[in-house]
């Protein structure tokens, strides 16, 4: 049996926080009736009996956001975004010629066939601006040919097994791949162009991210709510599945946090970081409302520290672990995602109709559509027929 009081007393403060809160913003919002008005100075008599208001959508919406970011004073301290990297890595900053020709040399077969390949880069061009070169060949000049595309994926594959995990991430952004994602495909399209007086529709190709559905966000409440439920099941489930349920809501808050800060990551990279990546400032030194508390997360363009909440940190860092390891996460991940599905988005009400979510979902910003989910395929469509230029690079 593992030791879950720690993590229940922080669960328990922070819901009392929560609580206070709400108490908060049931008083200012709360109406008294005035019973008579005072003849000296004509102001009105207040009846000491409150008056509960109806449900306020504005403060339904706060109530979310203190769950989603675990903090019920300061949780829009976590709510700015930063910007993303613009820095290019040193890998694409090296030059092209010499990449393209040992690709061509390891991939001869490629270039036994006499057809028009992708072109072979000057000996002055950098690899990032020959690879901005192709995608928008590929995009705004509207070449899809099945050679020029298998070609094109060849040299895709090469540079991934050609760079390391934190150097991946300026070729994911341009051409999105297996390991990140379902890959890519080269969607037709159309844009419009002046002409003299006269506007012109041409023919284009889309650069489009394949993701698994589990991917689209859902709403706050609906986060809100399946997170509430397995702190309920921490505190007052089975004894069981508190520690599965502990370490789902401590994932699942730690993915929320990494889709605050747009980090391009993987979900085993997220689930395999130890202690030793936690991170904290002293409080006196720190600026008004900026976090104090952080995780460094590995991603695609090398570690970047995530910020999160006091309470988040704590209960993170109060996880049961097995004798001997350093990592947060100890259980299997499956035993996680089943945990997840059955005791969080089942017993969800507001869950139950927005299709599948893991914590792939959470890695994606929540929205205030409220019970609303975007989709890219709708039920009852039928892809057509896929060529080179369609399938997933």
């Amino acid at each position: 049996m593992s030791d879950l009081e720690p993590i229940k007393a922080i669960l328990g403060a922070f819901l009392d926080n929560v609580e206070a809160v709400k108490h908060l913003h049931q008083n200012i919002s709360a109406p008294q009736m005035a019973t008579t008005f005072s003849i000296v100075d004509q102001n009105p008599l207040f009846d000491n009996t409150p008056i509960i208001p109806e449900s306020d959508l504005f403060y339904e919406k706060e109530n979310a956001y203190m769950l989603l970011y675990a903090d019920a004073w300061n949780f829009r301290t976590y709510m700015h975004r930063r910007p993303k990297p613009t820095i290019i890595p040193e890998y694409y900053q090296q030059l092209a010629l010499p990449i393209y020709q040992q690709w061509r040399r390891k991939e001869k077969e490629v270039f036994h066939r006499h057809c028009e390949q992708i072109p072979e880069p000057s000996d002055k061009l950098i690899l990032s601006d020959y690879l901005n070169h192709l995608a928008s060949t590929a995009s705004e000049r509207n070449e899809h040919r099945d050679v020029w595309i298998e070609s094109l994926r060849s040299l895709l594959q090469f540079l991934r097994e050609d760079t390391e995990l934190d150097q991946k991430g300026f070729l994911e952004i341009l051409f999105p791949s297996h390991e990140s994602c379902k890959g890519m495909e080269f969607r037709k399209g159309y844009s419009i162009e002046r002409q003299g007086k006269k506007t012109k529709k041409v023919e284009r190709r889309y650069i489009l991210r394949k993701i698994e559905e589990t991917v689209y966000p859902i709403d706050i409440l609906a986060a809100s709510e399946i997170l509430m439920n397995l702190i309920q099941t921490i505190l007052k489930g089975r004894p069981n599945v508190q520690r599965s349920a502990a370490e789902a809501l401590g994932f699942s808050w730690l993915c929320h946090a990494i889709g605050n800060s747009r980090l391009t990551t993987r979900e085993n990279l997220v689930f395999n970081i130890e202690i030793d990546n936690f991170k904290s400032i002293d409080v006196s030194s720190a600026k008004w409302f900026q976090p104090t508390h952080f995780i460094s997360i590995p991603s695609l363009f090398g570690i970047v520290d995530v910020p999160v909440s006091k309470t988040l940190y704590e209960f993170l860092f109060a996880l049961p672990r097995d004798i001997g390891s350093n990592r947060i996460f100890n259980m299997d991940l499956d035993t996680l995602r089943r945990t997840f599905r059955d005791k969080g988005v089942k017993q969800s009400p507001r869950a139950l109709h927005l299709g599948q979510i893991t914590f792939l979902t959470f890695m994606s910003q929540p929205h205030e559509a409220i019970g609303h989910r975007p989709m890219l395929k709708k039920k009852g469509f039928k892809d057509k027929k896929e060529t080179v230029a369609h399938q997933a690079i």
